[in-house]
Protein backbone atom coordinates (compact mmCIF):
# COMPACT_ATOMS: atom_id res chain seq x y z
CA UNK A 1 0.00 0.00 0.00
CA UNK A 2 1.73 2.98 -1.26
CA UNK A 3 -0.10 6.23 0.29
CA UNK A 4 0.60 9.88 -0.78
CA UNK A 5 -0.34 13.20 1.79
CA UNK A 6 -0.69 16.36 0.41
CA UNK A 7 0.63 17.87 3.56
CA UNK A 8 0.69 21.28 3.09
CA UNK A 9 -1.24 24.09 2.84
CA UNK A 10 -0.38 27.47 0.79
CA UNK A 11 0.32 29.70 3.29
CA UNK A 12 2.28 27.75 6.02
CA UNK A 13 4.13 25.18 3.38
CA UNK A 14 4.81 21.91 4.70
CA UNK A 15 2.71 21.78 7.90
CA UNK A 16 3.81 19.90 11.48
CA UNK A 17 1.43 17.73 11.85
CA UNK A 18 1.30 16.07 8.57
CA UNK A 19 5.01 15.27 9.10
CA UNK A 20 4.29 13.48 11.94
CA UNK A 21 1.53 11.75 10.79
CA UNK A 22 3.49 10.02 8.19
CA UNK A 23 6.34 9.24 10.11
CA UNK A 24 3.92 7.02 12.30
CA UNK A 25 2.05 5.49 9.02
CA UNK A 26 5.78 4.35 8.39
CA UNK A 27 5.81 2.82 12.05
CA UNK A 28 2.69 1.04 11.07
CA UNK A 29 4.07 -0.73 7.77
CA UNK A 30 2.73 2.35 5.27
CA UNK A 31 4.94 3.31 2.28
CA UNK A 32 4.28 6.75 3.02
CA UNK A 33 5.28 10.57 0.87
CA UNK A 34 4.51 13.60 1.34
CA UNK A 35 3.48 16.20 -0.96
CA UNK A 36 3.81 20.20 -0.23
CA UNK A 37 4.99 23.56 -1.58
CA UNK A 38 6.53 26.43 -0.38
CA UNK A 39 8.81 25.26 2.66
CA UNK A 40 8.34 24.35 5.54
CA UNK A 41 5.95 25.30 9.05
CA UNK A 42 8.60 24.96 11.39
CA UNK A 43 12.53 24.15 11.62
CA UNK A 44 13.66 21.02 11.51
CA UNK A 45 11.02 19.44 9.45
CA UNK A 46 12.85 18.36 6.32
CA UNK A 47 15.33 16.77 8.13
CA UNK A 48 13.24 14.70 9.79
CA UNK A 49 11.38 13.45 6.87
CA UNK A 50 15.14 12.61 5.42
CA UNK A 51 16.01 11.12 8.86
CA UNK A 52 12.72 8.93 8.55
CA UNK A 53 13.33 8.36 4.95
CA UNK A 54 9.99 9.69 3.79
CA UNK A 55 10.05 10.81 0.06
CA UNK A 56 8.81 14.63 -0.45
CA UNK A 57 7.52 15.90 -3.63
CA UNK A 58 8.09 19.81 -3.95
CA UNK A 59 4.60 20.48 -6.00
CA UNK A 60 4.03 23.67 -7.00
CA UNK A 61 0.52 22.85 -8.53
CA UNK A 62 -0.60 22.53 -4.87
CA UNK A 63 -0.71 26.30 -4.13
CA UNK A 64 -4.04 26.75 -5.80
CA UNK A 65 -6.61 25.31 -4.23
CA UNK A 66 -10.37 25.64 -3.72
CA UNK A 67 -13.03 25.93 -6.91
CA UNK A 68 -10.30 27.09 -9.28
CA UNK A 69 -8.63 24.17 -9.12
CA UNK A 70 -11.43 22.35 -9.13
CA UNK A 71 -12.60 24.46 -12.89
CA UNK A 72 -9.18 24.33 -14.21
CA UNK A 73 -7.07 22.02 -12.45
CA UNK A 74 -3.18 22.39 -13.25
CA UNK A 75 -2.73 18.11 -13.12
CA UNK A 76 0.31 18.34 -11.45
CA UNK A 77 -0.90 16.25 -8.59
CA UNK A 78 -2.02 13.95 -10.59
CA UNK A 79 0.94 13.18 -12.73
CA UNK A 80 2.80 13.04 -9.56
CA UNK A 81 0.21 10.01 -8.56
CA UNK A 82 0.52 8.26 -11.94
CA UNK A 83 4.38 8.23 -11.90
CA UNK A 84 4.70 7.20 -8.40
CA UNK A 85 2.01 4.12 -8.78
CA UNK A 86 0.79 5.44 -5.33
CA UNK A 87 -2.23 3.61 -4.62
CA UNK A 88 -3.86 6.09 -2.33
CA UNK A 89 -3.79 9.86 -2.04
CA UNK A 90 -5.14 11.23 1.07
CA UNK A 91 -6.16 14.88 0.12
CA UNK A 92 -6.45 18.05 1.92
CA UNK A 93 -8.14 20.21 -0.47
CA UNK A 94 -11.62 19.61 -2.15
CA UNK A 95 -10.35 21.25 -5.53
CA UNK A 96 -7.71 18.33 -5.68
CA UNK A 97 -10.04 15.74 -4.72
CA UNK A 98 -11.95 17.23 -8.42
CA UNK A 99 -8.78 16.86 -10.07
CA UNK A 100 -7.26 13.21 -8.54
CA UNK A 101 -11.08 11.92 -8.85
CA UNK A 102 -12.20 12.87 -12.46
CA UNK A 103 -8.57 11.08 -13.66
CA UNK A 104 -8.22 8.37 -11.50
CA UNK A 105 -4.45 8.48 -12.69
CA UNK A 106 -3.21 4.91 -12.11
CA UNK A 107 -6.44 3.80 -10.21
CA UNK A 108 -5.68 5.60 -7.33
CA UNK A 109 -8.00 6.12 -4.49
CA UNK A 110 -9.21 9.14 -2.74
CA UNK A 111 -9.48 10.30 0.92
CA UNK A 112 -10.35 13.73 1.05
CA UNK A 113 -9.33 14.97 4.78
CA UNK A 114 -11.32 17.84 5.59
CA UNK A 115 -8.85 19.92 7.22
CA UNK A 116 -10.68 23.28 7.00
CA UNK A 117 -13.11 25.19 5.88
CA UNK A 118 -13.43 29.22 5.23
CA UNK A 119 -15.61 29.32 8.65
CA UNK A 120 -14.62 33.15 9.25
CA UNK A 121 -15.91 34.15 5.46
CA UNK A 122 -19.26 35.22 4.61
CA UNK A 123 -18.95 32.26 1.69
CA UNK A 124 -18.84 29.08 4.58
CA UNK A 125 -21.84 27.69 3.65
CA UNK A 126 -21.55 27.59 0.10
CA UNK A 127 -17.97 26.01 0.70
CA UNK A 128 -19.12 23.42 2.51
CA UNK A 129 -22.15 22.77 -0.34
CA UNK A 130 -19.54 22.87 -2.60
CA UNK A 131 -16.63 20.54 -0.95
CA UNK A 132 -19.91 18.25 0.17
CA UNK A 133 -20.84 17.63 -3.64
CA UNK A 134 -17.16 17.01 -4.87
CA UNK A 135 -16.40 14.48 -1.88
CA UNK A 136 -19.81 12.68 -2.74
CA UNK A 137 -18.89 12.78 -6.74
CA UNK A 138 -15.10 11.93 -6.20
CA UNK A 139 -13.34 10.42 -3.08
CA UNK A 140 -13.76 6.86 -1.91
CA UNK A 141 -13.37 8.13 2.15
CA UNK A 142 -13.94 11.64 3.40
CA UNK A 143 -12.06 12.04 6.67
CA UNK A 144 -13.94 14.61 9.18
CA UNK A 145 -12.31 15.79 12.67
CA UNK A 146 -14.97 16.43 14.96
CA UNK A 147 -18.85 15.79 15.54
CA UNK A 148 -20.09 19.24 14.99
CA UNK A 149 -17.96 19.79 11.37
CA UNK A 150 -19.72 16.14 9.75
CA UNK A 151 -23.03 17.57 11.18
CA UNK A 152 -22.26 20.64 9.02
CA UNK A 153 -21.03 18.58 6.12
CA UNK A 154 -24.29 16.61 6.11
CA UNK A 155 -26.75 19.47 6.27
CA UNK A 156 -24.82 20.74 3.65
CA UNK A 157 -25.05 17.58 1.27
CA UNK A 158 -22.56 15.05 1.98
CA UNK A 159 -24.29 11.60 1.64
CA UNK A 160 -22.48 8.99 0.07
CA UNK A 161 -19.21 9.49 0.76
CA UNK A 162 -18.35 6.89 3.39
CA UNK A 163 -17.03 9.31 6.15
CA UNK A 164 -14.65 8.30 9.06
CA UNK A 165 -13.51 10.23 12.18
CA UNK A 166 -10.19 10.90 11.55
CA UNK A 167 -8.37 13.91 13.79
CA UNK A 168 -4.89 15.44 13.59
CA UNK A 169 -3.25 13.46 16.12
CA UNK A 170 -1.29 15.37 18.69
CA UNK A 171 2.43 14.06 19.51
CA UNK A 172 2.18 13.46 23.60
CA UNK A 173 5.46 13.47 24.13
CA UNK A 174 6.81 15.94 22.14
CA UNK A 175 4.56 18.45 23.35
CA UNK A 176 5.37 17.89 27.03
CA UNK A 177 9.27 17.59 26.55
CA UNK A 178 9.30 21.15 24.91
CA UNK A 179 6.64 22.33 27.54
CA UNK A 180 10.01 23.26 30.08
CA UNK A 181 11.45 25.30 27.35
CA UNK A 182 12.03 29.33 28.00
CA UNK A 183 9.51 31.45 26.68
CA UNK A 184 10.71 33.09 23.30
CA UNK A 185 11.30 36.55 22.84
CA UNK A 186 8.31 37.37 21.35
CA UNK A 187 6.40 36.20 24.48
CA UNK A 188 8.53 38.11 27.06
CA UNK A 189 5.42 39.84 28.49
CA UNK A 190 3.82 36.68 29.21
CA UNK A 191 7.57 35.68 31.15
CA UNK A 192 7.35 38.76 32.67
CA UNK A 193 3.59 38.63 33.77
CA UNK A 194 4.72 35.18 35.49
CA UNK A 195 7.81 36.57 37.43
CA UNK A 196 5.08 39.07 39.06
CA UNK A 197 2.37 36.74 39.83
CA UNK A 198 0.27 37.74 37.34
CA UNK A 199 -2.99 34.88 36.20
CA UNK A 200 -2.09 34.17 32.66
CA UNK A 201 -4.97 33.47 29.93
CA UNK A 202 -3.75 32.47 26.62
CA UNK A 203 -5.96 32.32 23.10
CA UNK A 204 -3.78 31.37 20.20
CA UNK A 205 -5.49 31.81 17.37
CA UNK A 206 -5.10 34.06 14.70
CA UNK A 207 -7.07 37.43 14.29
CA UNK A 208 -10.09 36.64 12.33
CA UNK A 209 -13.20 37.85 13.05
CA UNK A 210 -14.82 33.87 13.36
CA UNK A 211 -12.16 33.34 16.17
CA UNK A 212 -14.55 35.88 18.29
CA UNK A 213 -11.35 37.45 20.14
CA UNK A 214 -14.13 39.88 21.19
CA UNK A 215 -15.79 37.68 23.74
CA UNK A 216 -12.53 36.55 25.43
CA UNK A 217 -11.77 40.33 25.70
CA UNK A 218 -15.52 41.00 27.26
CA UNK A 219 -14.96 37.87 29.62
CA UNK A 220 -11.89 39.26 30.36
CA UNK A 221 -13.38 42.80 31.61
CA UNK A 222 -15.31 40.99 34.18
CA UNK A 223 -12.83 38.26 35.69
CA UNK A 224 -10.61 41.72 35.80
CA UNK A 225 -13.11 42.79 38.48
CA UNK A 226 -12.24 40.08 40.51
CA UNK A 227 -8.71 39.36 39.75
CA UNK A 228 -6.85 42.64 38.84
CA UNK A 229 -3.18 40.69 38.12
CA UNK A 230 -5.04 39.29 35.22
CA UNK A 231 -2.85 39.50 31.75
CA UNK A 232 -4.24 37.94 28.69
CA UNK A 233 -1.87 36.61 25.74
CA UNK A 234 -3.40 36.00 22.15
CA UNK A 235 -0.80 35.48 19.43
CA UNK A 236 -1.51 35.02 15.88
CA UNK A 237 -1.42 36.48 12.71
CA UNK A 238 -3.70 39.07 11.38
CA UNK A 239 -3.82 42.90 12.69
CA UNK A 240 -5.40 43.72 16.26
CA UNK A 241 -6.37 46.83 14.38
CA UNK A 242 -10.11 45.98 15.03
CA UNK A 243 -9.42 44.76 18.63
CA UNK A 244 -7.56 47.08 20.12
CA UNK A 245 -9.88 49.48 20.60
CA UNK A 246 -12.59 47.40 21.98
CA UNK A 247 -9.51 46.39 24.27
CA UNK A 248 -8.77 50.07 25.53
CA UNK A 249 -12.52 50.83 25.91
CA UNK A 250 -12.96 47.52 28.36
CA UNK A 251 -10.06 49.05 30.38
CA UNK A 252 -7.93 45.99 28.96
CA UNK A 253 -5.40 47.86 26.69
CA UNK A 254 -2.71 47.16 29.56
CA UNK A 255 -3.21 43.34 30.28
CA UNK A 256 -3.80 42.54 26.76
CA UNK A 257 -1.24 41.32 24.39
CA UNK A 258 -1.41 40.53 20.64
CA UNK A 259 1.66 38.92 18.52
CA UNK A 260 0.25 39.46 15.01
CA UNK A 261 2.32 36.87 13.70
CA UNK A 262 2.50 33.33 13.63
CA UNK A 263 4.76 31.62 16.28
CA UNK A 264 7.16 28.38 15.35
CA UNK A 265 5.50 25.09 16.43
CA UNK A 266 8.44 25.07 19.52
CA UNK A 267 6.63 28.63 20.98
CA UNK A 268 3.42 27.46 22.04
CA UNK A 269 4.27 24.44 24.79
CA UNK A 270 6.22 26.85 27.02
CA UNK A 271 3.46 29.64 26.19
CA UNK A 272 0.59 26.99 27.66
CA UNK A 273 2.90 25.78 29.81
CA UNK A 274 2.77 29.44 31.41
CA UNK A 275 -0.63 29.71 31.11
CA UNK A 276 -3.36 29.31 34.05
CA UNK A 277 -5.87 28.17 31.32
CA UNK A 278 -6.93 28.36 27.34
CA UNK A 279 -9.77 30.99 26.89
CA UNK A 280 -10.85 29.28 23.44
CA UNK A 281 -14.09 31.61 22.16
CA UNK A 282 -14.19 30.67 18.29
CA UNK A 283 -17.83 30.50 16.40
CA UNK A 284 -17.00 27.77 14.43
CA UNK A 285 -13.97 25.15 13.91
CA UNK A 286 -13.70 21.96 11.80
CA UNK A 287 -11.38 20.66 14.78
CA UNK A 288 -9.65 23.06 17.19
CA UNK A 289 -6.33 22.66 17.30
CA UNK A 290 -5.53 24.84 20.43
CA UNK A 291 -7.72 22.55 22.59
CA UNK A 292 -5.92 19.93 21.81
CA UNK A 293 -2.81 21.08 22.52
CA UNK A 294 -3.49 22.36 25.91
CA UNK A 295 -5.31 19.36 27.27
CA UNK A 296 -2.05 17.54 25.86
CA UNK A 297 -0.19 19.58 28.55
CA UNK A 298 -3.04 19.50 31.39
CA UNK A 299 -4.11 23.55 30.59
CA UNK A 300 -7.30 23.90 31.92
CA UNK A 301 -9.88 24.68 28.78
CA UNK A 302 -12.96 27.12 29.07
CA UNK A 303 -14.24 27.04 25.46
CA UNK A 304 -17.09 27.92 23.33
CA UNK A 305 -19.12 25.10 21.68
CA UNK A 306 -17.09 24.35 18.73
CA UNK A 307 -15.34 22.06 17.41
CA UNK A 308 -14.02 19.09 19.69
CA UNK A 309 -14.90 21.33 22.67
CA UNK A 310 -18.44 19.25 21.52
CA UNK A 311 -16.64 15.71 22.57
CA UNK A 312 -14.91 17.38 25.29
CA UNK A 313 -17.90 18.38 26.72
CA UNK A 314 -19.04 15.41 27.14
CA UNK A 315 -15.91 13.67 28.60
CA UNK A 316 -15.97 16.48 31.37
CA UNK A 317 -12.72 18.00 29.66
CA UNK A 318 -13.19 21.32 29.62
CA UNK A 319 -15.85 23.81 30.49
CA UNK A 320 -18.22 24.52 27.36
CA UNK A 321 -20.35 27.42 26.94
CA UNK A 322 -22.57 28.65 24.21
CA UNK A 323 -20.60 30.97 21.45
CA UNK A 324 -20.68 34.38 22.23
CA UNK A 325 -21.96 34.27 25.94
CA UNK A 326 -18.99 35.95 27.52
CA UNK A 327 -20.49 36.28 30.56
CA UNK A 328 -20.20 32.17 30.81
CA UNK A 329 -16.66 32.72 29.44
CA UNK A 330 -16.08 34.79 32.53
CA UNK A 331 -17.50 32.42 35.28
CA UNK A 332 -16.07 29.55 33.28
CA UNK A 333 -12.53 31.42 34.04
CA UNK A 334 -12.87 32.67 37.40
CA UNK A 335 -13.92 29.26 37.85
CA UNK A 336 -10.64 27.97 37.23
CA UNK A 337 -8.78 30.65 38.37
CA UNK A 338 -10.49 30.70 41.94
CA UNK A 339 -11.26 27.02 42.32
CA UNK A 340 -8.24 24.64 42.69
CA UNK A 341 -10.13 21.78 42.71
CA UNK A 342 -11.88 22.40 39.36
CA UNK A 343 -8.57 23.19 37.53
CA UNK A 344 -6.76 20.11 39.16
CA UNK A 345 -10.07 18.20 37.59
CA UNK A 346 -9.58 19.45 33.81
CA UNK A 347 -5.98 19.21 34.21
CA UNK A 348 -6.35 15.21 34.85
CA UNK A 349 -9.38 14.57 32.37
CA UNK A 350 -7.62 16.91 30.06
CA UNK A 351 -4.69 15.11 29.41
CA UNK A 352 -6.91 11.42 29.93
CA UNK A 353 -9.02 12.48 26.97
CA UNK A 354 -6.24 13.36 24.89
CA UNK A 355 -4.23 10.44 25.11
CA UNK A 356 -7.28 8.81 24.59
CA UNK A 357 -8.84 10.26 21.32
CA UNK A 358 -6.20 12.39 20.18
CA UNK A 359 -2.50 10.13 20.59
CA UNK A 360 -0.88 8.84 17.72
CA UNK A 361 -1.47 5.73 19.29
CA UNK A 362 -5.28 6.21 19.46
CA UNK A 363 -5.48 7.74 16.40
CA UNK A 364 -3.29 5.95 13.61
CA UNK A 365 -4.43 2.65 14.50
CA UNK A 366 -8.09 4.37 13.37
CA UNK A 367 -6.42 5.96 10.06
CA UNK A 368 -4.28 2.74 8.63
CA UNK A 369 -8.06 0.33 9.17
CA UNK A 370 -9.82 2.99 7.12
CA UNK A 371 -6.52 2.55 4.58
CA UNK A 372 -6.81 -1.24 4.20
CA UNK A 373 -10.47 -0.98 3.98
CA UNK A 374 -9.99 0.69 0.38
CA UNK A 375 -7.45 -1.66 -0.87
CA UNK A 376 -9.08 -5.02 0.12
Amino acid sequence: MRVLITGSTPVLGLAFHFVQFAVWLKKYGVDVALAGCDGEGTPGLFKKLAEERIPFFDLPALRRTGLGQAAFPTGGLGRLIEKEKFDIAIITASGHVAEVGRRRPNGVKVVWWLQSVRNTRWYARAARRMAAWIADRWSDQTWIQCELERQKMVAAGLRKSPVNMVSIPIDVPWWESRAGMELPRQLQNVAEARRCGRRVISYPASLLPGKRHDTLLKAAAIVRRSIPELFVCCPGRYKADGLRPLAKSLGLDDCVMFTESILPQECIPPLLAASDALAFTSESETYGKSLIEAWCLGVPVVSTRAGVAYEAELAGAAIVCDIGDHEAVAEGILRVLREKPTAERLRETGKKFVRENYSYEAVIGRAVECLEALVR
